[in-house]
C-alpha cells in the first residue's frame, strides 16, 4: 500500500522535481522509505496514488546511508 508521496523539489532547477518520495507498507504493518528518480516520475506520477495497493516487482534495494530517512528502517 501507498501509505504517502511526495515530491522532492531540484533547488537549482525549481521547476523540475528531484525526485519522487514515498512511504510503502507491506500487509503486516511493516513500512519501507522509497524513492523515483526524476528520469522516471513521468511512468508512475499517476500510477501511484496515496491508499492505492500495488504489486511491486523488479525493483532494487539499496541501504540508505543518509541523515534523512521517511520510515524507521532496522
Amino acid at each position: 500500500m501507498v501509505v504517502r508521496v511526495w515530491f522532492v523539489q531540484d533547488y537549482k532547477k525549481k521547476k523540475l522535481s528531484f525526485s519522487m518520495e514515498l512511504v510503502l507498507m507491506d500487509r503486516k504493518g511493516d513500512r519501507i522509505g522509497a524513492f523515483i528518480r526524476r528520469t522516471l516520475i513521468y511512468k508512475f506520477k499517476e500510477q501511484l496514488q496515496e491508499g492505492m495497493v500495488f504489486t511491486i516487482s523488479s525493483f532494487d534495494f539499496a541501504y540508505n546511508s543518509g541523515l534523512y530517512k521517511p520510515s524507521h528502517n532496522e
